[in-house]
């Protein structure tokens, strides 16, 4: 019998200021989590660390979808954040252009 499922997501740079970036718009709110869910998120050795464990002697009836929603909206937010910061990143090393200065 299963007592514990841990998915582990890893992202590395060499960009301390775009970890950063990521890990805060990323950072999971567990308030609201079941008690059976743990979600953990650090930045470590140059890495983005998103932890999630699922406990299933906390709670037998406890369903693997959970899991996998917690983990969707972790990618889902991640992809969000990626496209946010390369974008932002664009504008300020000068690839984009701001066409309303002047006004």
């Amino acid at each position: 019998m299963l007592s514990k499922i841990r998915v582990i997501i890893s992202i590395t740079t060499k960009k301390g200021d775009f970890l950063n970036a990521l890990n805060s718009a990323t950072a999971p709110e567990n308030d609201l989590a079941p008690k059976f869910l743990r979600v953990m998120q650090r930045i470590k050795n140059d890495k983005l660390v998103f932890e999630c464990d699922m406990e299933y002697e906390r709670a037998p009836g406890a369903k693997i979808e959970s899991l996998r929603r917690t983990v969707d909206d972790f990618i889902f937010s991640l992809g969000i954040a990626l496209r946010s910061v390369v974008e932002v990143d664009k504008y300020v090393s000068g690839l984009i252009r701001d066409d309303r200065e002047g006004y």
